[in-house]
């Protein structure tokens, strides 16, 4: 009897230790699912670094765009200016002309008036 009752308690160990493998070996799957998971976060987070380095340099490009719309808008002030300038110089040109011809003309005026005096 007392043998049959070792033997009994064998069994019983036996499935306790057969359930406590089991355990175990559930533990260790749900320790490789956790490593996975780790893995895609870690490979998430490697993703998200890129994207945010694409972002950096998008905001970079777009900063560059923007100094790049303004030089061209102070070119294109630039361009208006110099037609406006060239504008200018044609009318100073024509003012010297007429400036030259009314000196011209004074010269004329004053030898007339001489000439008046002398009759």
């Amino acid at each position: 009897v007392v043998l049959e009752e070792l033997v009994e308690d064998v069994e019983d160990g036996v499935v306790v230790l057969d359930e406590l493998v089991d355990d175990v070996e559930d533990g260790v799957v749900v320790l490789d699912e956790l490593v996975e998971l780790v893995e895609e976060v870690e490979d998430g987070v490697v993703v998200l670094d890129e994207l945010v380095d694409d972002v950096d340099d998008g905001v970079v490009v777009l900063d560059e765009l923007v100094v790049l719309e303004e030089l061209v808008d102070d070119v294109e002030d630039g361009v208006v200016l110099m037609s406006v300038l060239d504008e200018l110089v044609e009318l100073v040109k024509s003012l010297l002309k007429r400036k030259m011809e009314l000196l011209c003309l004074k010269s004329l005026l004053m030898m007339l008036k001489k000439r008046l005096k002398m009759v």
